[in-house]
Formats: C-alpha cells, sequence, structure tokens
C-alpha cells in the first residue's frame, strides 16, 4: 500500500520492536465514524476507497484485515487520507477462496441465482443433508445482502432498510430444525469484514456505486469456476 495516496500505514519502528512489542509511528486522524459532516461526495469517496481496498484485499493481495471495527481506522480531514491501524486479524485467503468469491460477487452482480449457488457450494456453505427450501432460502439470504452490488447503480446506504432485512432472514433461517451449517471460517470472517463496511457505510450516509468498484475484478463470461473449496 505505500504507493496508494489514499492510504496511511504506520511504520515500524525497528528500533524500539522486541518480540513481545509491535512499535509503530504516531498517525493522526479523526475517529471515521464522526465524519457525518463532510461533504457528500468526499463521505461517498471514503467508502468507495474502503471498498475497493477490500476487493484487493481478497482478490489481489489474498489477505484481509478482517475486523471492521470502526476504530481500526482514521481520516486525516487535510489530506482526504485514510488511516489503517491494526492488523491483528489479517487472515490470508487462498486463491480457490478468492475465485469463490469472485464467482459469488459476479453472480450477484448479474443476478444469476444458480451460479451464486455454485459458488456458494463450492466455498462450502451447504450441508450434505439440506433441504431444497433451505438451499434456496440462504441464496435469497445472500443474494439480499448482495443488494447493494446487484442494483446496478448508486446504492443510498444511508436510506435502506437491509440491515433489518438480513437480520429477519437470519433469525427465520436458525429457527429451521436440524439444518443450520456454519460456513468456512474464511467465510464467516470476510461476511463480518463486509458488514462492517456496510454498517459504516450507512452511519456516515454514502451513496456508493458497488458494482462499478467490482467490475475490475469481476469474471468474464468464460471463465469457469474454480475447484471445490475445502471446509
Amino acid at each position: 500500500m505505500r504507493d496508494d495516496p489514499r492510504f496511511v500505514v504506520p511504520k515500524i519502528r525497528p528500533e524500539l520492536t522486541t518480540p513481545s512489542i509491535l512499535a509503530m509511528s504516531y498517525e493522526q486522524g479523526e475517529p471515521i465514524e464522526t465524519l457525518q459532516a463532510l461533504p457528500q461526495a468526499e463521505r461517498n469517496t471514503l467508502i468507495e476507497n474502503l471498498f475497493e481496498l477490500l476487493f484487493r484485499e481478497v482478490f489481489e493481495f489474498r489477505l484481509v484485515q478482517t475486523d471492521p471495527n470502526f476504530a481500526n481506522y482514521l481520516y486525516q480531514r487535510d489530506s482526504q487520507k485514510i488511516v489503517l491501524l491494526d492488523f491483528g486479524a489479517t487472515r490470508e485467503y487462498s486463491e480457490t477462496i478468492g475465485e469463490g468469491y469472485r464467482q459469488l460477487l459476479t453472480a450477484a452482480m448479474h443476478r444469476d441465482e444458480a451460479r451464486l449457488a455454485d459458488a456458494m457450494s463450492q466455498i462450502g456453505f451447504f450441508s450434505d443433508h439440506i433441504f431444497p427450501e433451505q438451499k434456496a432460502a440462504v441464496v435469497n439470504m445472500v443474494m439480499t445482502a448482495c443488494e447493494p452490488l446487484s442494483c446496478g447503480d448508486t446504492y443510498d446506504f444511508g436510506n435502506t432498510d437491509l440491515g433489518s432485512r438480513l437480520h429477519d432472514a437470519g433469525m427465520a433461517l436458525s429457527m429451521e430444525q436440524g439444518y443450520w451449517h456454519t460456513p468456512p471460517a474464511a467465510a464467516l470472517f470476510l461476511h463480518r469484514k463486509i458488514g462492517g463496511l456496510y454498517l459504516l457505510a450507512a452511519r456516515l450516509g454514502a451513496k456508493v456505486n458497488l458494482s462499478e468498484l467490482f467490475a475490475p475484478f469481476q469474471l468474464s463470461a468464460g471463465e469457469n469456476y474454480p475447484e471445490r473449496v475445502a471446509n
């Protein structure tokens, strides 16, 4: 990230670092969740930059900072740079997992439920004994979660009931007798990160075109799904 002018990453101070203490440069900035008074365009750009960073983490770096805590970010108003803090929850993502999510998000962007379900199966979302109606409910919930991507236009995170709809769908699934199947940990951590960005976007009232941001990373029509992801 050293050459990306939109972000600041604290620098390690090796002369002060020990095997048990990591010393880094002190970076100033404002708490990112307190920026509701910024101009709308600036708030939009801030959230766009964080979503683009997430896409790069998953599909390019294969290394994702999975903790969505707002305290992990600061904002330098003068330079409009985002300070990235605390990489303790960073997880490596295999090429297979990354490509599985590329397939999933590509399918969601094109509202292709069949291909989305196939990608979810490969990532490990479904147990072997899942009933068709349960599988359809899970696919529908993921399609709902991808609404900001599949709408194909600017999504107003500050004016949506998406969170409550996802909560209701999740609660309905959790009540299914004998159904619940925990997806792989990599998926759960990634969903936590995405959910945190959704919450921050809602807090700041951002309006973002996610399909435009994801377009450089999506699969072309002729590309195939990767091998099934191991649980």
